[in-house]
């Protein structure tokens, strides 16, 4: 039979830190029962969805964060849709947030508690690997729905740095694994626009040391290379002037605009005499 309740105003100090520690217990246990049901998990993601405050909101987020060792890998290819949503929060700190939150459970896709296997098994054909989730995400992230809106489009881009980070942090001894599809968009640097190709040059710049190997710098550098050429444009021929702007253009054709006619020949002292007032050709002249 268990003991009857006591009021909190009217225990001692052990009794009140005893009551604090098996509420947090009772909370913990409740928390998870829901994060391990399907219809109960699925339910709380909605209620993320539809959250407006970004104080609750970033509860969800550390929700997920403490407890996606226990998710199961249903539960966490739910969670990476639902991080990837919040790619285009209005608020950046969520932005952030969540990238860095898909890149940790990236990497910890396989960890957590499970039922052992026998050694002679077969892996489950059909269920999701962390290196098929992070090419997915990788993708989307780089090129997102053309249906976006652009904001959104470049809010997007703008966290593949925070994803790629957080990913390398958390996945030591196999970052090659997770490298070698990052480095593949850095091949054909013409055919990026200017969006993808800043923030592929952003990212390069926030790797650690660690990742950045000599035949990858030289990737880095013929990429770099590749965009400046892009950048520049043909260079016109030696000895063809090169064509007036259009805002020059529009500058000769302003009411009022004096046209320089040829310069008079300099006199015995070298000097030119300066043309007298009123000299050039003056178009539209008003009056």
């Amino acid at each position: 039979q268990p003991l009857p309740e006591r009021a909190v105003a009217l225990m001692e100090d052990a009794g009140v830190l005893e009551s604090l520690t098996m509420q947090c217990v009772a909370h913990n246990m409740e928390l998870m029962d829901r994060l391990t049901g399907q219809r109960s998990f699925a339910s709380l993601l909605e209620q993320a969805r539809g959250e407006t405050n970004w104080r609750r909101l970033r509860a969800y987020l550390g929700v997920f964060e403490s407890y996606s060792l226990y998710l199961h890998i249903p539960q966490k290819v739910q969670t990476l849709a639902f991080l990837y949503e919040l790619l285009m929060h209005r608020e950046g700190d969520i932005r952030r947030q969540a990238a860095a939150l898909l890149g940790e459970i990236i990497a910890g896709f396989h960890a957590g508690y499970a039922k052992e296997r026998p050694a002679d098994s077969r892996p489950d054909a059909g269920v999701p690997t962390d290196l098929d989730q992070w090419k997915l995400y990788l993708q989307r992230i780089i090129y997102p729905d053309h249906k976006l809106m652009p904001q959104h489009q470049r809010w997007i881009r703008y966290t593949l740095k925070f994803a790629v980070d957080s990913l390398l942090q958390r996945c030591p001894g196999r970052e090659e694994r997770f490298l070698a599809p990052f480095f593949a968009y850095y091949r054909h640097p013409q055919q990026l626009d200017d969006d993808v190709t800043f923030q592929l040059l952003d990212t390069a710049a926030a790797l650690p040391p660690a990742a950045l190997t000599r035949p990858r710098q030289e990737l880095l550098l013929r990429f770099a290379e590749g965009v400046c050429g892009a950048a520049g444009g043909p260079a016109a021929p030696a000895g063809q002037p090169q064509p007036p702007s259009p805002a020059d253009s529009a500058e000769d054709r302003l009411p009022g605009r004096r046209i320089p006619g040829p310069a008079a020949p300099p006199d015995h002292q070298g000097r030119r005499p300066r043309p007298p007032a009123g000299a050039g050709d003056l178009r539209h002249f008003p009056g």
